[in-house]
């Protein structure tokens, strides 16, 4: 549909919010297309941002002459919030894990004024095969202090504490109460 919609038009869509919804959308040179749903799922005192589903087209045969012409493949991925998204508190603070080893997206963590999480600051010590940390071992320099930091509208987003930038928890690891 969005490959008509772009040989129609003449345009090529990338990478826009869909108002009044938590859809995303992103066209990429008319030859694929991905659409983002995200919501959010209460773990424990925690709110998780995060993408719920999402569902890739693409055409089997990218040449521009072609194009009009082509199968549109379609490939649907949802997320099962009790089967893959995992958050354990502990007396420690929390682990988590994302399950689906097939999942392309982490997520974020908020709380709601009030929550128990928010009392304290975290370390963040992510497992080793996390991409965005890459730690050699879960003893090294890469902890990072995690604070809570005041949103718009009124919540709390979980903070890397130096530069203030709300990360994308992937894969698994624990958030340790800071001493």
């Amino acid at each position: 549909e969005l490959d008509k919609l772009s040989a129609e038009c003449g345009m090529i869509f990338e990478d826009f919010e869909l108002r009044n919804t938590n859809s995303h959308l992103s066209v990429s040179t008319g030859q694929k297309a991905l659409f983002l749903e995200s919501g959010t799922l209460k773990k424990e005192d925690l709110t998780l941002h995060l993408v719920t589903h999402y569902r890739e087209e693409t055409v089997d045969d990218t040449t521009p002459s072609s194009r009009s012409g082509s199968e549109i493949i379609t490939e649907d991925h949802y997320l099962d919030p009790d089967k893959d998204i995992i958050i354990e508190k502990n007396e420690d603070g929390y682990t988590y894990s994302i399950e689906n080893a097939d999942w392309d997206y982490g997520f974020y963590i908020y709380a709601e004024e009030g929550s128990a999480a928010i009392k304290n600051e975290y370390v963040h010590i992510p497992d080793i095969k996390d991409g965005y940390f890459n730690p050699k071992d879960k003893e090294n320099d890469r902890k990072l202090l995690m604070t809570w930091v005041e949103q718009d509208d009124g919540t709390y987003a979980l903070s890397e504490s130096t530069h203030r930038t709300i990360p994308l928890f992937t894969d698994s690891g624990m958030l340790l109460i800071s001493e």
